[in-house]
């Protein structure tokens, strides 16, 4: 079962910071469902927010085709400010 990118950032922050909780999800067999189960999770959050904000950005398709480096750069830093919020909230809480 492949956990993914936040999974695995996440099983790494709790093996090495709340190992108690490692343990307890380990030998109940819970560990690995658990990361992907977590990955899923915010990779439903990462598309809700990144649309949200390209809504409240005026990002669209026509900005795409009119001015292809602003939206990249706008692309980028939703990206950033997204990833940067799912790991402060959801890996290291």
């Amino acid at each position: 079962m492949d956990i993914g990118k936040w999974g695995r950032m996440r099983l790494e922050y709790i093996k090495s910071n709340k190992k108690a909780l490692y343990s307890a999800l380990f030998l109940d067999g819970d560990l690995i469902p658990k990361m992907a189960e977590f990955n899923k999770s915010c990779e439903q959050m990462q598309e809700t927010m990144t649309s949200q904000m390209m809504e409240k950005r005026q990002i669209t398709e026509q900005l795409k085709k009119k001015d292809q480096m602003l939206w990249v750069q706008e692309m980028n830093n939703i990206r950033d400010i997204i990833e940067e919020y799912i790991t402060r909230e959801m890996i290291y809480n």
